[in-house]
C-alpha cells in the first residue's frame, strides 16, 4: 500500500496516512478487504494535520514546490489526474517573489478553484 500511496503523495505523508488508518505498509493491495480500503479512503479524504507552532520568517516562507502546474487545468484549477480535486495558492509549484505576489496568486487561484469546485459539485448532484 505504501508504494501505491507514494505515487501520489510524499513518502512521509503516505506513512502518516497508513499509520492513522492502522494499515501495515507492506500489505499488497490485492490482499486488502473492501472495509480496509474504505478506511484508507476515508483517511486520505479526511486527514487532519494539527498545527503545532510557527517558525521564523526565514524558514516559513515558501518559495517553490508542490503540485506541478502541468497537472492542473489553468481554466478551472482542476487536477488533470483526479476528477473533483482542485488546487490553489502555494500548494502549486509556482515560483514567485514574496511581498504580495504569492498572496495574489493564492487569492486568484483560490477564487477560480472555489467556483470550479462548486460547479463540479452541482453537476455531480444533478447527475447523481
Amino acid at each position: 500500500m505504501q508504494s501505491i500511496l507514494q505515487r501520489y503523495l510524499p513518502d512521509r505523508l503516505a506513512e502518516v496516512i497508513l499509520t492513522q488508518a492502522e494499515l501495515a505498509n507492506h500489505v499488497p493491495l490485492a490482499e486488502m478487504s473492501n472495509d480496509r480500503l474504505e478506511v484508507l479512503g476515508d483517511q486520505v479524504k479526511n486527514l487532519t494535520l494539527p498545527i503545532t507552532g510557527t517558525l521564523p520568517l526565514e524558514k516559513a516562507t515558501v518559495t517553490g514546490g508542490g503540485v506541478s502546474i502541468h497537472d492542473i487545468s489553468p481554466s478551472t484549477m482542476a487536477s488533470k489526474r483526479c476528477p473533483g480535486l482542485y488546487f490553489c495558492g502555494e500548494v502549486m509549484d509556482v515560483h514567485a517573489h514574496t511581498g504580495g505576489y504569492n498572496i495574489t496568486v493564492a487569492f486568484a487561484t483560490g477564487h477560480l478553484a472555489g467556483q470550479s469546485a462548486a460547479r463540479y459539485a452541482l453537476a455531480q448532484q444533478a447527475n447523481g
